[in-house]
């Protein structure tokens, strides 16, 4: 991982840590950001919202994209 980017950066933790990306609102309920993210030459865009109990807790990035 070589770059994270989240649009409401106040609102968000993100650390990085080897090929993970581990991200936290600071409080409940902020406010929805985008997130941009370079793992290589590649790049992807995404946008965080925040909820009391996720569907999905992890993203590969080395997978294609796919949940994981």
């Amino acid at each position: 991982m070589s770059l994270v980017d989240v649009g409401q950066a106040p609102h968000y933790l993100v650390k990085i840590e080897s090929n993970a990306v581990f991200v936290r609102a600071r409080r409940r309920n902020p406010p929805p950001t985008p997130i941009l993210v370079r793992y290589g030459s590649r790049y992807w865009m995404g946008h965080l919202v925040y909820t009391h109990r996720p569907v999905l807790q992890l993203y590969d990035f080395q997978d294609g994209g796919a949940w994981a």
